[in-house]
């Protein structure tokens, strides 16, 4: 993972969270008399509730507002971070001390029932929350700095899962906004971390805003990872989007900007070559590539096929197409990640090595798959049986790709089963009921949060024949020019049954609802709109 900022005398700070982006933002030299970071991250923040998304962008957002009992250093050791802890001899009770000087944004007190309230609303959501739950009898706060986390039998993962540094991570916050009913996102953004959210200056997808925060007491330990010493030395940092990585490298050549977070590794030898920028690697460990064939359908549902493409797979390949040149990535057999403790290449020599082709011509020999390539499926078979009510199930997915959403097909080889008629219904009452909101003027009672979700995930526009069956399956189009330029192309109506597209043609801040109806009255659109 490579990040870039301005060369220039520095007023080193030290709040490094080595791993995290804002953390090696803020390490990075700085101009003398500069009190401002500007910031270009590797996503634009929108959901600014660390436990209500796993997105990494939220999670760095987490860092710069919130606190954690426990963290994890650059030897993948526990260390202690708001809190100390002593563990019984049976190993069943786990004893948190906070540590002085810890207090809200909002001048109160950190308590150890806020605490507690954190830690339970952690471990709904969490996976390995939910796994220390299940072993856990009781948590409680005893005194105002004493947690007691005791548990039914013994667990060894205690420390590492209160300590652990990435999403969902335990945050610490007061207990009126831990106790936020589940499926709700937290009203204020009340953390005990370095920075203060300046809610005034928050724009979604285009800027954040934080401020220092004066009543922080940083521990005395030097930083490593997520734990140590967050000392800042910055008034105020800010973080911009700029969707576009060229604009961004732009922007910090001419000093618009301070800082890149991944840049495009094409242009990484041009940025290492301007004297007045540093380029740094501050996560060793970098992103992982992870595929998944779809087993649930030929020719991958039989096993042996799936050896093979396996066995034929070389890791090189892929990596130097997905980034190209060697200095960038690292050849790795290891799932859980080469340098760490729990690294271990067995069974990976032939995606390491390249030398699996003869035992996978072997295996695909065996499978009794006969070299069938499947093309009538996804939304091209929805145009070969025009009218099928099972048409309604064409699988999509979407994914990142260059910094656009691009729609992907999972399924090879048909549609899926219908649902339930009972699930359908519902679903479609609900649509209807939009679109009248819509057309009489009734003010939209979706929070922005399920607006934002319901317009960036793939979705479906069915034409409903007379009899109300199902007859043709739709997604909107991805379209690089806006709406104008989608007008050009298809004057009679860009929406067209059959065909699978991305969410993104849909203009952002409006609901798909209100979209499918102004779109309907075109010919050739789809007239109901249905996720």
């Amino acid at each position: 993972m490579f990040r870039i900022a301005r060369w220039k005398p520095m007023i080193a700070s030290s709040i490094t969270l080595s791993a995290l982006a804002l953390g090696a933002a803020l390490a990075m030299p700085l101009p003398a008399d500069a009190r401002t970071i500007t910031a270009v991250m590797h996503s634009d923040l929108r959901i600014i509730d660390p436990g209500f998304t796993t997105a990494y962008i939220t999670r760095d957002h987490g860092y710069m507002v919130f606190d954690t009992l426990l963290a994890t250093d650059a030897n993948f050791k526990i260390q202690p971070q708001m809190a100390d802890w002593k563990v019984s001899d049976d190993k069943l009770t786990y004893t948190f001390t906070l540590r002085d000087g810890l207090k809200w944004h909002d001048g109160a007190p950190v308590t150890a029932e806020d605490c507690v309230a954190s830690l339970k609303r952690w471990g709904r959501n969490d996976g390995m929350g939910q796994k220390l739950m299940d072993f856990t009898a009781s948590i409680e706060a005893t005194d105002a700095k004493t947690i007691t986390l005791k548990l039914k039998e013994p667990y060894g993962l205690v420390l590492e899962s209160i300590g652990k540094p990435s999403s969902y991570v335990p945050f610490m916050m007061p207990k009126r906004l831990a106790e936020t009913p589940p499926g709700q996102q937290i009203k204020e953004q009340i953390g005990s971390g370095p920075f203060k959210f300046v809610p005034a200056e928050f724009q979604p997808g285009v800027k954040a805003v934080y401020e220092k925060n004066r009543d922080y007491v940083p521990r005395k330990e030097p930083p490593s990872w997520t734990s140590g010493g967050k000392v800042v030395k910055v008034d105020r940092v800010e973080w911009i989007t700029m969707p576009d990585a060229q604009t961004a490298v732009n922007a910090l050549q001419s000093g618009d900007i301070d800082f890149m977070e991944i840049p495009p590794f094409d242009l990484l030898p041009t940025l290492s070559a301007n004297k007045d920028l540093k380029v740094e690697t501050l996560n060793k460990f970098g992103y992982q590539t992870v595929g998944r064939m779809n087993f649930l359908y030929p020719p991958f549902d039989n096993i042996k096929v799936r050896r093979a493409a396996l066995m034929a797979m070389n890791q090189k390949d892929v990596l130097d197409a997905l980034v190209g040149d060697p200095n960038y990535y690292q050849i790795c057999g290891a799932i859980f990640v080469c340098g760490t403790p729990l690294a271990t290449d067995v069974g990976s020599d032939s995606l390491v090595k390249g030398n699996g082709m003869a035992e996978a011509k072997k295996l695909l020999a065996e499978s009794g798959y006969d070299g069938t390539h499947r093309r009538d499926h996804g939304a091209h078979r929805c145009r070969d049986i025009e009218g099928a009510a099972d048409c309604r199930g064409a699988v999509v997915a979407r994914r990142r790709l260059q910094g656009r959403c691009a729609g992907r097909r999972l399924a090879d080889g048909g549609c899926p089963p219908r649902q339930p008629e009972a699930a359908k219904g519902r679903r479609l009452e609900h649509v209807l009921h939009q679109l009248r909101q819509r057309r009489s003027g009734e003010p939209d009672r979706q929070l922005p949060h399920q607006r934002q979700r319901q317009e960036r995930r793939l979705v479906r526009l069915a034409r409903r024949s007379q009899d109300g069956s199902a007859a043709r399956c739709v997604l909107a189009r991805f379209v690089t020019g806006g709406a104008k330029e989608d007008r050009r192309r298809d004057p009679k109506g860009s929406l067209r049954p059959g065909d699978l597209y991305s969410a993104r043609a849909i203009p952002r801040g409006q609901c798909l609802a209100k979209v499918a109806v102004r779109r309907a009255r075109r010919p050739g659109d789809a007239d109901l709109l249905e996720y």
